[in-house]
């Protein structure tokens, strides 16, 4: 690929990771009235594959410090959660890689799962988070924040297929103008 065409992927997927993020916003604000919150940052896991892995990493640690700052965490705990799930897990199963949706949707329910359990035990820690999560809306929440990521990753997955199109599209035609 050359400079272009990454260049196109990067923004492409960061308006992606926007529109994702906005749409979140309106169903929390759809869901609060119900005194629910859906909290799904692994869903910014997921990197489109033309994009290198070194670039793929620094748009995680971006994405985590987007996502601190949305859901008013301390600044880059998701960020360093998310680098450190890219690096170690993401990387010895290959789920950069073409693999199962099955098998990446379990990767990112564990991962969300293990994100929601250390902010609730930091919730209790009142200098860290300034609001304290009772037991009852941590399960709540994780519950609800499992089935969208299930049920949703279908639709990033249906979006990333025509995110890589449109790369690949790109990337075809840049290099033919530029032979």
């Amino acid at each position: 690929m050359n400079r272009s065409s990454i260049v196109l992927a990067v923004i492409t997927s960061q308006l992606y990771f926007i529109a994702m993020l906005f749409l979140i916003s309106l169903i929390n604000s759809t869901i609060g009235l119900f005194g629910l919150f859906l909290f799904v940052p692994t869903l910014f896991l997921l990197i489109p594959a033309p994009i290198s892995p070194q670039i793929g990493k620094i748009m995680i640690f971006m994405n985590g410090l987007l996502l601190d700052c949305y859901y008013s965490a301390p600044l880059g705990l998701i960020a360093f959660i998310m680098l450190f799930f890219s690096f170690f897990i993401f990387e010895n199963f290959g789920a950069t890689k073409e693999i199962k949706i099955l098998d990446t949707k379990v990767l990112l329910i564990s991962t969300n799962i293990f994100i929601h359990t250390l902010l609730f035990l930091l919730s209790h820690n009142e200098v860290l988070l300034n609001s304290n999560w009772s037991a009852y809306k941590f399960f709540a929440d994780l519950v609800l924040s499992c089935i969208v990521i299930f049920g949703m990753g279908n639709l990033c997955f249906l979006l990333h297929k025509h995110l890589l199109k449109i790369i690949c599209q790109f990337s075809i035609r840049s290099d033919k103008s530029n032979s």
